[in-house]
């Protein structure tokens, strides 16, 4: 009997460093599209719709336009890059502030 072990991301965290989920992403209302049918959850942005009233693709309800807050899509990896790095540079300021002897030297 082979015992297989899953990997929980909750319990342990991504396995790569590139994986992290970003944090503190900025918002903003962005306007979506939500399906009618009160049993189905579904929605998507209004940049990825390629209809001018879309179906929801699980249901095939018609979709209604609205608004909701969503983090702010990056569209390269060199702006994930410079949020990461603008991030970290955010936590060490914090610790100055906090407990000025852990300052880097």
């Amino acid at each position: 009997m082979t015992r297989t072990r899953r990997h929980s991301f909750e319990e342990e965290g991504p396995l790569h460093s590139w994986n992290k989920p970003l944090e503190n992403l900025p918002e903003e209302m962005t306007v979506i599209w939500s399906c009618t049918n009160t049993g189905c959850a579904s929605w998507m942005r209004e940049d990825f719709s390629f209809k001018e009233v879309p179906v929801c693709s699980l249901c095939k309800s018609p979709m209604v336009s609205s608004q909701r807050s969503l983090p702010i899509l990056m569209s390269s990896d060199q702006q994930v890059k410079r949020f990461r790095k603008n991030q970290q540079k955010a936590k060490v300021t914090d610790k100055v502030l906090q407990d000025p002897k852990e300052a880097p030297q």
